[in-house]
C-alpha cells in the first residue's frame, strides 16, 4: 500500500482496452490516500502515431476511479477528456469495482462520448457524497476537445451498494453543463 494516494495520466496511443482502475486491483490493495486518474486526448502526448488520427485516441471499456476489491481510503477524482474520438464503451464509475471508497468521488466530464457515467461505484459502498460535473469542453474551448456525449449519466452507484457519511457530505450531486469551478 501506498500512504499518499496514487496519480494516472492516460493518454491516446492507438491502443484500446478493456478496464482502467485508478487504484489497483485484488482484495489486499489499500491506498491510504487518494486517487487521481486523468484520461487524456494525445494532443497532450507527444509520442502519439499522428496527431489527429482517430487510432491514437483513448479507447475503453470501462473506467474506475477506484479499486477493483481493494480500498481507497480517501477521495477517488477522475477528469476525462479524450479528445476528437475517445471513448468508453461500458462506464466511468467515480469509485471502484467491488472496492470501497472511504472518502467522496469526483468526476469530471469534459469531451468524448460515454456511454454510461456513475458517480458512484459498481457494486461497493462509498463513504462519502459524490460527485458529477459533465459539460461540453469545446463549447468552453479546451485545447484538444470535442463534443461530450453521454447516454447515460447517474449520480450515484450501480447495481448495489451503499452511499453513507455524515451530512452535509451524504450526498450525490450530478451537474449538466457545470465544472467544478462554476458554470
Amino acid at each position: 500500500y501506498t500512504d499518499f494516494g496514487v496519480a494516472m495520466d492516460v493518454v491516446g496511443n492507438g491502443k484500446a482496452g478493456m478496464m482502467l482502475f485508478g487504484a489497483g486491483y485484488g482484495a489486499n490493495t489499500n491506498i491510504q490516500g487518494s486517487a487521481y486518474v486523468r484520461v487524456l486526448h494525445p494532443e497532450k502526448n507527444p509520442s502519439a502515431p499522428i496527431p489527429g488520427m482517430a487510432y491514437g485516441y483513448p479507447r475503453l471499456y470501462n473506467v474506475f476511479g477506484g479499486s477493483y476489491e481493494g480500498k481507497v481510503e480517501g477521495n477517488t477524482n477522475i477528469y476525462f477528456n479524450p479528445g476528437k474520438y475517445g471513448y468508453v464503451t461500458g462506464a466511468i464509475y467515480g469509485g471502484g469495482c467491488n472496492g470501497y471508497v472511504g472518502g467522496k468521488t469526483y468526476l469530471e466530464l469534459a469531451g468524448g462520448y460515454i456511454d454510461e457515467a456513475y458517480g458512484g461505484a459498481r457494486n461497493a459502498n462509498v463513504g462519502g457524497g459524490t460527485h458529477v460535473w459533465a459539460y461540453d469542453g469545446k463549447a468552453r474551448g479546451i485545447a484538444g476537445a470535442n463534443h461530450l456525449i453521454i447516454c447515460n449519466l447517474y449520480g450515484g452507484n450501480d447495481i448495489a451498494g451503499s452511499i453513507s457519511g455524515t451530512m452535509p457530505a451524504r450526498f450525490t450531486e450530478a451537474k449538466w453543463n457545470a465544472s467544478p469551478t462554476g458554470p
